[in-house]
């Protein structure tokens, strides 16, 4: 079709054989894409290096983002356990004493508390 004033005829002529029912069903299709549209618009804007802005395609590239998302997520999990390790052998060290004779001794009690 053409311009908004053509639409605005053929929406006046859909409204003169079309029951009310059907005309607030088309209303709220409408609206509905509006929303729609709105949403991907908002998707792609997060997405970096986004390409095309086909729906298809900015489907594609969000999943493939949540997924890269989700991979440096587990692997940050994974350092920052390592790290906790680190810090509980650290920790356990730091309990051994060393006695007045030149000899070492471990402190039981401390490393039976963590």
């Amino acid at each position: 079709m053409g311009s908004n004033n053509q639409m605005e005829q053929l929406d006046h002529a859909r409204a003169r054989w079309l029951p009310p029912q059907a005309e607030e069903h088309i209303i709220a299709g409408r609206s509905w894409c509006e929303k729609l549209n709105q949403k991907f618009i908002a998707l792609s804007a997060l997405i970096p290096d986004l390409k095309k802005a086909r729906k298809a395609s900015v489907l594609e590239d969000a999943v493939k983002h949540v997924k890269d998302l989700q991979e440096k997520v587990k692997a940050l999990e994974e350092q920052n356990m390592e790290r906790t390790v680190e810090s509980v052998v650290l920790i356990k060290k730091s309990h051994i004493l060393v006695t007045d004779d030149g000899g070492s001794s471990s402190d039981e009690n401390n490393l039976d508390e963590s």
